[in-house]
């Protein structure tokens, strides 16, 4: 049966003359400061401002705070280091000292040994950007160019990058919105984009190999080598990674209005003739005033559960239940809502560190049991599912899909022994072969498959040359329907033999019998 929070509605008070003088926070991720350092696997977050009265939080309960910046130039710099080995993911909520006024990060995903950078705004007039998915495409100016369109009611200014090769087009719509038309070039940075992902993907194999010479040999001279080889990929991949930043970086402002920035992901996912189109509004916030202590704290509390910060949203039901206003019947709403605030902090810590497991493993892109991964898997995808149907909180429902997904991509093993095969004595006699090709097919069964000269082997995988014949193949559900194996230089063997892995996701050992003929 599925426990229902009992929470009593309460009536608030809107008080548009106290905002009227208020300054409101805007909080916008700039991707153009993030960097790599030596943190010993912790994750650095910097906000800056030009305010010097703010207090930075966190959605977990033991993360440290953070009411002390470091002033550089007119700009306050408050810098939290977190411990991530429970969890990666983040809510930050910025208050200014004294008052009521604060804001929240959106879900933020952390990493080991890097600095990432916010800036906070205080601003009278504050925007936010939703992106809108109307369907259609860009195509006036052919292929090669995309298009980023904005929206909204006010003048926007739209900043970019000249090295992006991009075309601003400004008007107005019928309805009298402002229309901001980016085209862009996506050739301007998609060969940077492509050049730093392969340059990762270099640095994660060389420092495999590292740990891998490490285990067996820590004298290894090629050690020496490949750290030096892996330290200088590290700093052209900050490099790129800068100048990639630099040219994609998109924002919008208007007057009196805070910046919002087009997130990255976005534009480097941007296909020829795609269209991405942003809303912009401006957002008229409002004060509440309770009526009463009780109303505060239930306020706080669902806040706190928002977040996902379940510890202090208990201890904000629990003071509920003794608050001034609260009627019996409240009492007994935040004393169950405070234990089951209880039940779901201790049931999301053992999913945090279930998940940070989880986290290092992938990101350590070591060898592991396959089935204890997917086991693992399906746990904290399961714990997150349960999540959901306690809290609806789409977060959950989204990070389950998400690594049920990621279960489906585990690859799987075809391994075993190529041998010639004849009857002698009436006995069948295997004799190990080697130099025969392995090649990955698109294709599935047909009578034709096993002959010499098939037409549809695709692509060659590798060739075995190993003297007692083995071979092990690592594959990823759904890259082949068949796999055919080519004696080459063999006069005894005049056909191909071949093994269907269509719908295949479970290892398999077998043996590739050629027949003597």
């Amino acid at each position: 049966m599925r426990i229902k929070f009992l929470t009593t509605l309460f009536l608030s008070l809107i008080c548009f003359s106290a905002f009227a003088q208020q300054s409101m926070i805007t909080v916008t991720k700039d991707s153009r400061l993030t960097k790599t350092a030596d943190l010993n696997g912790k994750a650095g977050v910097v906000f800056l401002s030009k305010s010097s009265d703010l207090v930075i939080n966190t959605s977990v309960r033991k993360d440290p705070y953070c009411n002390t910046p470091e002033k550089s130039g007119d700009i306050y710099q408050y810098t939290l280091l977190l411990d991530i080995s429970g969890g990666r993911d983040r809510i930050f909520t910025i208050t200014k000292q004294g008052t009521t006024i604060s804001e929240k990060t959106g879900q933020v995903l952390l990493k080991g040994n890097e600095y990432v950078y916010f800036n906070v705004e205080t601003v009278s007039n504050p925007i936010t950007m939703e992106q809108e998915n109307d369907g259609s495409h860009y195509i006036q100016s052919g292929n090669g160019y995309a298009l980023i369109e904005f929206n909204s009611e006010i003048q926007l200014d739209i900043n970019y990058s000249k090295k992006l090769n991009a075309t601003l087009k400004q008007g107005r719509s019928k309805a009298g919105s402002y229309v901001d038309s980016l085209i862009v070039k996506i050739d301007s940075y998609k060969p940077l984009y492509e050049s730093l992902e392969n340059m990762k993907t270099e640095y994660n194999n060389k420092q495999n190999l590292i740990d891998e010479k490490l285990e067996k040999n820590p004298n290894d001279p090629d050690i020496n080598r490949l750290e030096s080889e892996v330290k200088i990929l590290n700093e052209n991949i900050n490099n790129t990674s800068r100048e990639l930043n630099e040219i994609t970086y998109i924002s919008v402002k208007g007057k009196d209005t805070n910046e919002r920035i087009v997130d990255q992901e976005l534009i480097l996912g941007l296909t020829s003739k795609q269209k991405l189109r942003f809303n912009i509004m401006v957002l008229l916030k409002t004060e509440t005033v309770f009526k009463t202590k009780y109303e505060e704290m239930v306020h706080q509390a669902e806040s706190h559960k928002q977040s996902r910060d379940y510890k202090s949203a208990q201890q904000f039901y629990l003071s509920a239940s003794t608050a001034e206003g609260a009627t019996e019947e409240n009492k007994r709403a935040a004393i169950q809502s405070a234990a089951k605030m209880e039940e779901l902090d201790t049931f999301k810590i053992k999913t945090d560190d279930l998940a940070g497991r989880l986290f290092h493993i992938i990101e350590s892109g070591r060898m592991v049991n396959k089935d204890k991964l997917k086991e693992l898997i399906d746990d904290v995808a399961n714990r997150y599912s349960t999540l959901y149907y306690e809290t609806e909180d789409k977060y959950y429902l989204d990070e389950s899909n998400r690594l049920k997904g990621e279960k489906e991509k585990i690859g799987f093993i075809l391994k075993g022994r190529f041998v010639i095969s004849e009857y002698k004595g009436g006995k069948l006699i295997d004799e190990t072969i080697t130099n025969v090709d392995i090649y990955g097919s698109q294709y599935s069964d047909c009578k034709d498959m096993e002959d010499k000269d098939y037409k549809h082997k695709g692509e060659l995988i590798t060739t075995v040359t190993a003297t007692d014949g083995r071979f092990n193949l690592n594959l990823q559900p759904g890259q082949y329907k068949t796999i055919i194996f080519e004696a080459k230089g063999n006069k005894d063997i005049k056909k191909n033999k071949h093994v269907s892995v269509e719908g295949r996701t479970d290892d398999r050992n077998i043996k590739i019998r050629f027949p003597k003929d």
